[in-house]
Order: structure tokens, then C-alpha cells, then sequence
């Protein structure tokens, strides 16, 4: 049995106006907020003298939607969420690499750092689920 890409239905004017729309919702000013993205560029080095691991990180600026989980998402996570970790919805034309784990979203002052992220089918945006770093 043949799987079914969402390519073999949405030709590729649609799928530029919802990437397009996707953008507009994030810049929206009544939506959107700004923040910096974190990349992680290379691992951790760790500085003998002092003890302390450090992070090599490129930044991007980029607005983002914040949401909250809902209880019924932090219950079912397996242990994964916690109460008080935040999603965020960015379109994927603000940030071209892949968000993972060792990744940071700077918003509002407060540093979080990237539990997950689930790419919509579209590739229109990324859904990242965050903790704030204490």
C-alpha cells in the first residue's frame, strides 16, 4: 500500500500562502511575541580552572506564539512535561534549522530550553515545547 504525502494534495501555491500565513500570524503584533532563538553550535567545553561547562550558541531573532499545556497534556507526557513548561508555535521561515534538545528560545528575559519540537505537516511551522532554565 502506497503511503500519501500531503504533497500529492496541496500544490505548491497553496503551500507557499500557508507558509506565508503562518509568518503573518507569528508577526502579528497582537499575537506575536519577539524572542531569540539559541542554536547550539558545537558541544559543551568545560574550563578546568573553573569548573564550569559552556555553550557555543548562534542567535536568530524571531517572534513566537506562547501557550500554555493543559493539564490533560502534562498527565499524559509520560514524565515528560511538567506543569509550567510552555509551547511554542514558530513559522518554520523564521528558523530553517531543526530545534533540538540542546537549544534555547530567549522570551521576555526568561530562558527556555527545548523539551521537544514537531514539525506540522506542511513544514509551515515548528511546535516546541519548553522549560524555564532556573
Amino acid at each position: 500500500m502506497n503511503e500519501v504525502s500531503v504533497f500529492d494534495w496541496v500544490n505548491p501555491l497553496e503551500l507557499e500562502t500557508v507558509k506565508a500565513d503562518a509568518l503573518a500570524m507569528v508577526n502579528d503584533p497582537q499575537l506575536g511575541r519577539p524572542a531569540v532563538f539559541k542554536s547550539q553550535v558545537q558541544g559543551t567545553t568545560f574550563n578546568p580552572a573553573t569548573g564550569a561547562y559552556t555553550s557555543t550558541y548562534t542567535e536568530t531573532s524571531l517572534n513566537v506564539l506562547r501557550g500554555e499545556l493543559s493539564i490533560a497534556e502534562v498527565k499524559n507526557s509520560a514524565g515528560l512535561y511538567q506543569p509550567g513548561d510552555v509551547r511554542f508555535t514558530i513559522a518554520q521561515q523564521s528558523l530553517t534549522q531543526d530545534p533540538g534538545r540542546e537549544d534555547r528560545l530567549v522570551l521576555d528575559g526568561e530562558t527556555f530550553e527545548v523539551l521537544t519540537s514537531r514539525e506540522d505537516p506542511l513544514s509551515a511551522v515548528w511546535t516546541l515545547v519548553g522549560r524555564k532554565v532556573q
